[in-house]
């Protein structure tokens, strides 16, 4: 499933409505052929006339690649069925999650400098080269191989960084108001010269 593609946004949507409790129902279009009822419908009408040329086959296309990966599956009750999400489809929304993750840059900024340095064993290096990786593409700046620093508040972010590659009983979040000697070249790497 790519990122960004119509069957990964009907995952998001059927995530999205079973986080909130509202069950899909699905409904028959042309006979065998079941498709979302309406947050799914108005969010690919929507995008249809933004970005892609999106029409109720693609949906049902999309859907059903979302069964077959097992990542969904139909549950019948009576006269209705539903999409639920399977363990695996909430898997590969986390794997998401981790890739769609930002952290919001405040107005003003309050002086405070955000730490996260950590001490990760050899044996999961893996993890603690994709955590590196990760704390870069957010912004971070490197002031150690395992020092990463932030003007702004992080920590919730920081938390789920950190559980999704199951590290987090090796990292420390720290907030500061001083870098020590480091403190000019950060200000300078982040703008924040006086």
């Amino acid at each position: 499933m790519v990122f960004g593609s119509p069957a990964y946004h009907a995952l998001k949507i059927i995530a999205g409505c079973a986080a909130t409790g509202v069950a899909l129902a699905v409904f028959v279009v042309v006979p065998g052929l079941p498709i979302a009822l309406k947050p799914l419908l108005e969010y690919f009408e929507d995008r249809d006339k933004r970005e892609w040329e999106v029409e109720q086959r693609k949906l049902r296309l999309a859907v059903e690649r979302l069964r077959q990966r097992r990542l969904v599956k139909y549950l019948e009750r009576g006269k209705e069925t539903f999409i639920v999400i399977t363990k695996e489809g909430k898997s590969a929304l986390r794997r998401f999650d981790i890739e769609d993750i930002k952290i919001l840059k405040p107005e003003k900024w309050n002086e405070r400098w955000h730490i996260v340095f950590f001490d990760i064993p050899e044996k999961n290096k893996k993890s603690r080269n994709a955590l590196r990786e990760k704390m870069s593409k957010l912004g971070f700046y490197p002031l150690q191989k395992s020092v990463f620093v932030l003007p702004y508040e992080c920590r919730d972010e920081i938390d789920f960084v950190t559980r999704f590659f199951d590290v987090e009983r090796y990292v420390q979040y720290v907030v500061s108001d001083d870098l020590g000697f480091s403190e000019i070249k950060v200000r300078k790497f982040f703008g924040l010269l006086v």
